[in-house]
């Protein structure tokens, strides 16, 4: 996979980035997963497959981000990544 980077965001704060993540798209290619992962896809491995294929990742921190368990499971993944 090549992407430039994953995007890591609570859906509670779709109002707040969609504008953001419209604008990086003009520029680079993103993984987000409402494009990425299909309904019935197993999201975790999918995160993992969008998280290792891409050269960096970018998290939008909001309130409804930090108490997200996907968001976390997100994180970890990038940091278990970045001991390898």
């Amino acid at each position: 996979m090549n992407i430039d980077a994953f995007i890591s965001y609570s859906h509670k704060d779709s109002k707040i980035i969609d504008g953001l993540i419209e604008s990086l798209e003009k520029d680079i290619s993103i993984f987000i997963d409402r494009e990425n992962i299909e309904l019935g896809n197993d999201w975790k491995e999918k995160v993992e497959l969008g998280i290792d294929g891409s050269l960096c990742t970018i998290v939008f921190i909001t309130k409804n981000s930090i108490v997200s368990e996907a968001i976390l499971y997100e994180l970890n993944t990038v940091n278990e990544q970045l001991e390898l």
